[in-house]
């Protein structure tokens, strides 16, 4: 909170400002005045105190009544759009705050969509569609000038403001840069500094927003509906306001005309968590635990340097990267967009909802490999996204859209093969399951599309002095196949000899445990001035033969004393082959079920869990209905069979919610309005002890 006292401005502003509470402010007013930004905790303070201002939904309701009036006499075409994620607009206009602004109405107070953004983000998608070269040849530079105009004359189309439904509600939101330094030409990308946060403003995913267009010369020709459905493939593929390459800004307006005939090259994949992951925003609270573009984009570009570290020094590695991921100049070719599967749960707290009943080796090993994440939210193994990586088409430009989007697919394959994503992913956390990226299936593809793209653009391959991580230099990868299913189990056993070999260099070889990033904190020094290291080796998680799981290893022996550090890692990655399958757990405890390795195994669904399930030809021994989730494949019979409507058949996809979730299987209910009731009731009290009955 700021306090009037301060403020830079006259006493009496500042009395008159003291009297007025805090959420009743105008958010505008609020941000852009009364709000100070002396370093990013400040700023952090003012973005909530101005996410906390309520508006005034009812002056919203009666504005929105006066401009449909004047909508309906310009014979306005309008649709709604809903976000599907955080947007953010007009970040960094001039302001008491860093980098933090948003588009509210200067009068009003509530976040909207100028129209002259929204009409410079659909002549943008027209063009894109005009360089994509469509068969039709309906966008042309002609039919672009008569919609947007040029300098001889004006535009046809209006593009009016994009006004929301109802009080929008603001969030604030965080980006951490982690090569400040690197992208700043100062040093190499060599895992030593200090993430960087910066705090700003968004608008809340789901937020709903009225467009409307009109024609200064009406006419039957069907211009408006053409431009209405470049506007609502825009919005949805390319995404208004600011970050959109980073996955801000996605709005679905869904419409007769919302998916254009051709679109720039774009891959789509489902990323599924293999092991826990610890995912969080600008919060930290279970609302935010979930998997942010921006951090994706973020692991992607770093995986992308292991192609080109090795062959490339530190600044033709940037001006690279910045071809394709973009910098402070100029955009990135390359845009993501993320969406949460329906099926994902809510977040879990570590450790006391996803490790019960461990045993006490398994336990404390799974307690160091995760240090200091305790009371952390966490998203669990089944919970997935939809992922679409789009490469931006750029009228005359020298790579090929096809070849930029090759370059996103092989570090995609990368950290999906060997990364994770979120707090504590170099020890196994985060893990995601292999994907199928294109037309890259293996580490030599790769290393291919590296070499293709470095040719293309004109750059020789050379002795690395980048000073990143690389794959030239990498010390594997290794696969360890082990005998359980339960991803808590093989985290534990593998912090379990991540331990004993971190103790035994210790004991004998104290100053090499900085190859392994050790401690934490290490010296400071010429070159390491934070004292920071993150640890050169990656562990990741992935689906073996019949559910049971392997661990993977990959090092990186670049950077200082690299004989030393790939010496380090190779014994390291040796110990884990050699003793991670012979492994043996503690018999458990009578009472408990556990699976085969000793340890309980959770349900992919939960009870009360909405899902989508195909109905079964096979039927129980009294005629019931049987039926199969679709993403985990657990069967199971309806219990209020009776209520499946009788033109039913086998394999209709329909909802159920799922009654008992078990390891194997799982039964459901048709839902009906007795069972949402029956769900709906608060859970009943237990007695306590004494209490009479």
């Amino acid at each position: 909170m700021t306090n009037p006292e301060d403020l830079v401005l006259p006493q009496r502003a500042r009395e008159l400002i003291g009297r007025v509470d805090e959420t009743h402010r105008h958010p505008g007013l609020r941000l852009d005045k009364l709000s100070q930004g002396k370093n990013q905790q400040c700023q952090s303070r003012a973005i909530d105190a101005v996410a906390a201002c309520v508006g005034d939904p009812e002056l919203l309701k009666e504005l929105r009544a006066r401009r449909a009036t004047m909508l309906v006499r310009l014979r306005a075409l309008r649709f709604r759009g809903t976000t599907a994620g955080p947007l953010t607009l007009h970040l960094s206009r001039a302001g008491a705050l860093e980098n933090a602004g948003l588009a509210l109405h200067p009068v009003y107070g509530f976040a909207w969509l100028p129209g002259t953004g929204l009409k410079g983000m659909t002549r943008a998608w027209a063009q894109t569609l005009e360089a994509c070269g469509e068969a039709d040849g309906s966008v042309c530079p002609d039919r672009i000038d008569t919609v947007f105009g040029n300098g001889r004359m004006a535009g046809r189309i209006v593009f009016h403001d994009a006004w929301p439904v109802d009080w929008p509600k603001l969030e604030r939101d965080i980006v951490n840069v982690h090569y400040g330094k690197y992208y700043r030409g100062e040093r190499p990308p060599d895992d030593r500094e200090d993430p960087d946060p910066s705090f700003f403003l968004t608008v809340a995913a789901g937020t709903v927003f009225d467009f409307a267009l009109s024609d200064l010369r009406p006419a039957d020709d069907g211009l408006l509906d053409e431009v209405a459905g470049w506007m609502r493939a825009a919005l949805l593929h390319g995404g208004a306001g600011a970050k959109t390459a980073a996955g801000y800004g996605r709005i679905d307006a869904k419409g007769p005309a919302s998916a254009p005939p051709q679109v720039p090259p774009r891959s789509e994949c489902l990323l599924r968590l293999v092991s826990p992951a610890f995912l969080a925003g600008a919060r930290r609270t279970a609302a935010d635990c979930d998997l942010r573009p921006a951090t994706l984009r973020g692991l992607l570009r770093w995986w992308w340097r292991t192609l080109h570290a090795g062959h490339l020094d530190c600044a033709s590695l940037r001006c690279l990267e910045a071809e394709v991921w973009g910098d402070t100049e100029r955009g990135g070719a390359i845009s993501l967009s993320l969406r949460r599967q329906d099926g994902n749960g809510d977040p879990s707290s570590w450790p006391n909802n996803v490790s019960q009943g461990l045993s006490n080796n398994v336990s404390q090993g799974l307690s160091y490999i995760s240090y200091g994440m305790n009371d952390r939210f966490c998203r669990r193994p089944g919970d997935a996204w939809r992922l679409a990586i789009a490469a931006r088409v750029r009228k005359g430009a020298d790579v090929p859209a096809e070849k930029l989007l090759r370059q996103a697919e092989a570090a995609l394959w990368l950290l999906a093969r060997h990364g994770g994503a979120g707090s504590k992913s170099r020890k196994g956390f985060g893990s995601f399951d292999d994907i199928d990226a294109g037309g890259v299936a293996s580490l030599e593809d790769c290393l291919k599309v590296g070499a293709d793209f470095r040719r293309l653009c004109g750059l020789e391959d050379g002795a690395g002095t980048a000073g990143s991580a690389s794959l030239e230099k990498r010390v594997g990868p290794f696969e360890i196949e082990t005998r359980f299913t339960n991803p808590c189990v093989v985290l534990g056993r593998t912090g379990e000899i991540y331990r004993e070999f971190v103790r035994g260099l210790k004991r004998k070889e104290p100053d090499r445990l900085c190859m392994l990033g050790l401690p934490r904190r290490g010296a400071k020094g010429p070159g390491n001035e934070t004292g920071r290291l993150a640890s050169p080796l990656h562990i990741s998680l992935a689906c073996g033969n019949g559910g049971k799981l392997a661990v993977r290893l990959i090092g990186f022996a670049d950077g200082d004393c690299p004989d030393a550090r790939r010496d380090v890692l190779e014994r390291l990655c040796e110990k884990m082959r050699h003793e991670l399958p012979s492994e043996t757990l503690a018999v458990p405890r009578p009472g408990r079920r556990h699976e085969a390795g000793g340890l309980p195994a959770a349900s992919p669904l939960s009870n009360k869990q909405r899902v989508t399930a195909e109905l079964l030809e096979d039927k129980t021994k009294k005629g019931g209905w049987k039926a199969r989730e679709v993403e985990t494949g657990l069967e199971g019979h309806i219990h209020n069979t009776g209520d499946v409507p009788s033109d039913s058949q086998p394999g209709d996809e329909v909802r159920l919610i799922v009654k008992s979730a078990r390891l194997k299987d799982a039964d459901f209910w048709w839902p009906t309005q007795e069972i949402e009731q029956r769900l709906a009731r608060p859970a009943p009290k237990a007695k306590q002890k004494g209490q009479r009955p």
